[in-house]
């Protein structure tokens, strides 16, 4: 289960790891697939995955994480490398 993070029809999802130094395999899972399913409320929904990596996107979806979960902030700063952000968008 991951936290749901609305972007419009979209879902913002964080590979924080908890602070940790690596990113978590089901980030890197989504990066492989490009794709997945996830369930809202009982209702399936196919979506295409992609990382955000513009930085006034990113920024945009740092803030809605953030925002939606605080503890994002302090994970980011338990660690050296960026958080990956990507977006679960509808097919």
């Amino acid at each position: 289960m991951l936290m749901r993070i609305e972007r419009g029809d979209s879902f913002v999802v964080c590979g924080s790891n908890g602070g940790n130094e690596t990113t978590p395999n089901w980030y890197r899972n989504l990066q492989a697939a490009g794709a997945a399913e996830v369930e809202v409320k009982g209702n399936r929904i196919p979506v295409g995955f992609r990382e955000v990596t513009g930085a006034d996107e990113r920024a945009e979806c740092w803030n809605l994480l953030t925002a939606g979960y605080p503890d994002f902030a302090t994970y980011q700063e338990l660690t050296d490398r960026q958080l990956p952000v990507g977006l679960l968008e509808p097919r």
